[in-house]
């Protein structure tokens, strides 16, 4: 109330704060009673925000995902329409990215948290609650049931090609699910899915093989049917059917997210997925999924598949026939060891009674 007043003053200057006199007028114990008032306060409010999102923050260890979902501006209206399939409008590719997703889910959760914290503050004053019961109140409200989920949407292509992952055994391990559902649907249905695309793909690559060697055997090109020449021609379709692949890879990581990737790392990246290693160095963002990638990135996929079935078919039939023509010479040697093992014990025999036959005359 001093300092109010000098302020207040015409005759207060810049320095009329310091001068003696005023400095008199201050009570040394009250500023100092307080200071320590606010200072208790300030600790209650402080300590019950902490207290209010230590649940929210323990969720929150393991940060933020965006496996399943989809998050910007004009999700409510999407969601309403279920138009999400071709991955959202008006969403630039650094939006996409997880960085992205994360910044935006965050901005619309404080703006939430500040909207709650409003009404809450409010209510309780209207209520009767004093200033500082009703901040802590609704600071503790609006720190539990903030969300930025309100403007998230079902990210279905990436839901899709997750389960295209699961049946193909690819599994880059980007993407699981932590539910008792999920994973008992998994566990069913992504078995049955497994031994079933299993089947078709073995019988997918053994009629692709029959058809080209019945296509070059038409035109005289028989050599091209041998087991060990057909190996290495279905081995050059694969290795160069993966280019296609890496090169779709480079092409996406550019238009949906952004990013730079090198030829060998996406040629990598093919390699691993064509033959199911799926290793989880490199992968398909969820972020960036959007309709026509479920269709594209597993089409060119089952060529790869088809290819690499087609070439371990020939290279099978290859390692047959040597195994077989070793069989055959082992078999062999143990035959002609058996006959000459039986000749020798007929003529062993023979003579054993010729002896025996002059011993008695």
């Amino acid at each position: 109330e001093v300092v109010t007043e000098l302020l207040a003053a015409e005759t207060a200057d810049a320095d009329g704060l310091f001068r003696p006199e005023v400095i008199e007028q201050v009570n040394a114990t009250h500023q100092y009673e307080f200071l320590r008032d606010c200072g208790v306060v300030g600790r209650q409010v402080v300590n019950a925000v902490f207290d209010s999102g230590e649940e929210n923050v323990a969720a929150a260890a393991n940060g933020l995902s965006f496996n399943w979902i989809r998050c910007y501006e004009d999700a409510p209206y999407q969601k309403r329409h279920q138009r999400d399939f071709r991955g959202g409008t008006n969403i630039t590719k650094e939006q996409r990215t997880y960085d992205g997703q994360s910044t935006f889910y965050t901005r619309k959760w404080n703006e939430d948290r500040q909207a709650i914290f409003e009404a809450q503050y409010q209510l309780l004053l209207d209520s009767g609650m004093n200033e500082t019961e009703a901040s802590q109140n609704a600071s503790a409200t609006a720190a539990s049931e903030a969300t930025g989920g309100t403007y998230c949407i079902l990210n279905t292509p990436a839901s899709s090609f997750f389960w295209f992952t699961v049946q193909t055994m690819v599994g880059y391990g980007n993407m699981a699910p932590i539910t008792k559902r999920g994973r008992r649907l998994v566990f069913l249905l992504g078995f049955f899915s497994i031994l079933l695309f299993g089947g078709i793909l073995a019988m997918a690559g053994y009629i692709v093989a029959f058809l080209f060697d019945d296509w070059v055997s038409r035109r005289g090109m028989y050599f091209l049917s041998k087991p060990w020449v057909a190996c290495c021609i279905w081995a050059a379709a694969y290795y160069g059917w993966m280019c296609v692949i890496a090169s779709q890879y480079v092409y996406w990581k550019d238009a949906r997210l952004g990013e730079n990737v090198s030829f060998e790392t996406a040629y990598w990246w093919a390699y691993i997925s064509t033959t199911t290693v799926g290793l989880g160095d490199f992968f398909l963002d969820s972020e960036g999924l959007i309709g026509r990638d479920v269709f594209i990135f597993p089409l060119i996929f089952l060529v790869g598949f088809t290819l690499l079935s087609a070439f371990l078919s020939k290279f099978w039939d290859a390692c047959s026939i040597v195994i077989q023509r070793r069989r055959k010479g082992f078999v062999d040697m143990l035959l002609s060891q058996k006959v000459s093992w039986k000749e020798t014990c007929i003529s062993q025999r023979g003579e054993n009674s010729l002896t025996e036959e002059a011993s008695s005359s």
